[in-house]
């Protein structure tokens, strides 16, 4: 055999991988998920994700007409995986909004927020701490996630979208069953033989007055909101005290209503009156439970504890000598936040005074902390 046809399958394969390096330098195609080929109208540079645009093609994200809806597919070729991300192309393509306040920037949609600090390996995905490995950089208008830190915040919204479909779901089957709950027949009454007896003098008696009963003691079904109400997912309970001798809900919801302006009153959920202008234990349920509204009572700069977390407020002053709550209040206290907890899905460590949330003494230094988290185990 000649030189010339021993080289002549070596020049072939030459001439094949040049045709085919050609084809992906003209961005003609490129490898999809799976590696599966796809079109695409624009040449595709390392560290973008293409998205599927209105005609079907797969352009990079950065050259988007707009970000992708919610379920739109969505592209990592396979010579990409790996690359950082602008926070912009992040939250562009899993459906999130942006919004960048300079020291920090938020994505989020309706089930899940994640917040990002410039140049930080500090973060935040539904409220809960985190350290990444490598830090967050800002460059320019946008910050830069790098690679690891985007696999981890795919995985936990990912835990995070689940968690929160499994307690909605929770909250579902339980008030479902609280409201279809079935009452067993009354049994009928026995027969009983009377046996006559001696007659005794009467002795003339005061008249034995009864205490006003506790409307807590039938709580449980009368807490479940309306099934009109919508859904809202609650995260903390938040505790307080009113700051005064005697109150009720009504009083409260004037004050916040009309020396602060509020739209909708009451700022918390419940209240629980001391004997003064309700009764002693007696829980009241606020405005903003029974319509599932967002509170008005532990204000932050993300506003979370409103969004998300249960204001209960306890008739009293416990800053003062001897203020404490009444044993009917404490009982009352422990029954509604258990019923919370177990109803929500949520652990003990979620009860937060107001002291933990902001510059307060709130609900007061006599609170008794210790028997309180005693009892709700």
């Amino acid at each position: 055999m000649s030189t010339t046809a021993r080289r002549r399958p070596l020049t072939l394969a030459l001439s094949f991988v040049g045709c085919l390096a050609a084809l992906l330098a003209a961005g003609t195609f490129a490898p999809a998920q799976a590696g599966e080929p796809f079109q695409t109208d624009a040449r595709v540079r390392p560290g973008d994700v293409l998205v599927q645009d209105a005609s079907g093609r797969w352009v990079p994200a950065r050259r988007a007409a707009a970000a992708p809806a919610p379920g739109a597919a969505v592209a990592a070729p396979a010579s990409l995986v790996g690359s950082s991300l602008s926070a912009r192309e992040f939250a562009a393509t899993r459906g999130l909004t942006y919004t960048d306040n300079g020291t920090f920037a938020v994505l989020e949609d309706g089930s899940l927020r994640i917040h990002l600090y410039s140049n930080s390996t500090q973060g935040l995905v539904a409220s809960r701490s985190m350290t990444f490995k490598e830090p967050v950089t800002r460059r320019g208008q946008d910050l830069v996630i790098p690679a690891p830190v985007v696999r981890l915040l795919d995985r936990e919204a990912s835990a995070e979208r689940a968690r929160s479909q499994a307690r909605k779901d929770h909250l579902e089957a339980k008030t479902l069953e609280l409201r279809t709950r079935s009452i067993d027949p009354p049994t009928p009454p026995r027969r009983i033989e009377v046996k006559p007896v001696t007659p005794r003098p009467i002795v003339s008696r005061a008249p034995r007055v009864e205490p006003r009963a506790r409307p807590a003691a039938r709580g449980l079904a009368g807490w479940v909101p309306p099934t009109s109400a919508p859904h809202r997912e609650w995260k903390w309970i938040v505790l307080h005290h009113s700051d005064d001798l005697s109150g009720n809900a009504a009083k409260y919801d004037r004050i916040h209503r009309e020396d602060r302006g509020w739209e909708h009153g009451l700022g918390y959920h419940f209240v629980i009156g001391n004997g003064s202008l309700s009764g002693d234990g007696e829980v009241e349920i606020g405005p903003r439970w029974k319509q599932q509204l967002h509170g008005a009572h532990a204000k932050t700069p993300d506003n979370r504890f409103n969004d998300h977390g249960i204001g209960i407020c306890m008739v009293g002053n416990f800053d003062v000598s001897g203020g404490r709550p009444t044993p009917a209040q404490m009982d009352s206290l422990v029954k509604l936040v258990r019923w919370l907890l177990d109803t929500y899905h949520l652990s003990p460590d979620v009860v937060r005074g107001h002291c933990d949330c902001c510059a307060t003494k709130c609900p007061g230094e006599n609170f008794p902390w210790a028997e309180f988290r005693a009892r709700l185990r």
